[in-house]
């Protein structure tokens, strides 16, 4: 809560809270003799009220009661409580001490007015503590996401990188002409990962272009049929995604998938106002050994899916025979 709107709202309830009291109880005295006297006493007895309450709220619960320094808290509350019986015994006398302190009426307003303010003064005190402890949890929390997803996206760059270096370095050991191609759609795709490095928003038209390159620059080494599937208005192509979310699933089937002539990977991006679903299914291809490197691409979009679209996508991967399936759906909502 803003502090200029808490500040409102606290002024506010005392403007009430007086004005009850001086419909209720004060007006009545408004035509006798003494009632300068009179409401003169009363407006010290709020503003005595106002301290009392104050001094629990501001000071006593936050530098004793929240650390759990409750003696400290106890002696403090008798204090306040002593202030407060002193001040209203003299005020509501007309400025003189009397025996008894209080008569029967002015003891239960005056039980009632020190145990209403002890109680609401604290919890509000409480319930402050409680907020600014959850508005610094979910800083803190914000603070280690964002320290997560720039850890993850410098761990992508470098494992993404080294995987199309080595494409293009196994087209110049078989001195194929297309390795200076190669090297051509490798500069266009730095860029992206510039944006990506630096945490941009990319257009969803941006990101299917990065993935036609990506397929390309692939296809340069390995024959396999690829369909790439796409269906969407125009119009929603240019909204804002984050980069490197679809391309690490093609990366994985093109480095562990069977990537020779009879093979085919159908690849399908559909996207509507809300949703946007992506698949990839390949075939699987066991004489291919995973190498230490592997898997770290999957791994790394997994947590960035969980940080940046906690409960706002689905990811499911799958093997049905010799295929294997992976399809995400992620809400624009």
């Amino acid at each position: 809560m803003p502090k200029s709107l808490k500040i409102f709202i606290h002024v506010l309830f005392w403007l009430f809270s007086i004005g009850i009291d001086f419909i209720t109880q004060q007006l009545p005295y408004l035509t006798e003799s003494n009632a300068v006297v009179f409401f003169t006493a009363s407006f010290c007895i709020q503003c005595s009220y106002i301290t009392y309450f104050y001094f629990n709220y501001l000071y006593l619960v936050p530098q004793f009661l929240i650390k759990k320094q409750y003696s400290k808290y106890l002696i403090g509350v008798g204090f306040n409580l002593l202030m407060l019986t002193v001040s209203d015994a003299f005020l509501w006398n007309n400025f003189n001490f009397n025996l008894p302190l209080f008569n029967d009426y002015q003891l239960k307003v005056y039980s009632f007015t020190w145990m209403y303010g002890l109680f609401i003064s604290t919890g509000l005190s409480m319930f402050d503590y409680w907020m600014e402890s959850e508005k610094q949890k979910q800083k803190l929390e914000q603070e280690v996401s964002k320290t997560e997803l720039l850890y993850l996206q410098s761990q992508m760059s470098p494992h993404f990188l080294f995987n199309t270096l080595n494409n293009i370095y196994s087209l110049s050991l078989k001195k194929s002409n297309l390795t200076s191609v190669a090297i051509a759609q490798l500069k266009n795709m730095m860029q992206y990962f510039e944006s990506f490095e630096k945490g941009e928003k990319i257009s969803l038209e941006a990101e299917i272009e990065h993935i036609k390159s990506f397929i390309a620059l692939n296809k340069m080494r390995y024959f396999n049929t690829i369909n790439f599937e796409i269906n969407g208005n125009i119009e929603n192509q240019q909204k804002c995604i984050e980069p490197m979310l679809f391309i690490p699933f093609i990366e994985n089937a093109f480095k562990h998938g069977d990537t020779s002539e009879k093979s085919t990977f159908n690849i399908r991006l559909n996207f509507t106002e809300k949703e946007i679903h992506f698949s990839i299914t390949n075939l699987i291809d066991n004489s291919k050994r995973k190498d230490k490197n592997g898997g770290i691409g999957i791994k790394n979009v997994q947590r960035r899916l969980q940080l940046l679209f906690p409960s706002k996508h689905h990811l499911h991967t799958e093997i049905i025979d010799d295929l294997f399936v992976v399809a995400l759906v992620l809400k624009n909502e």
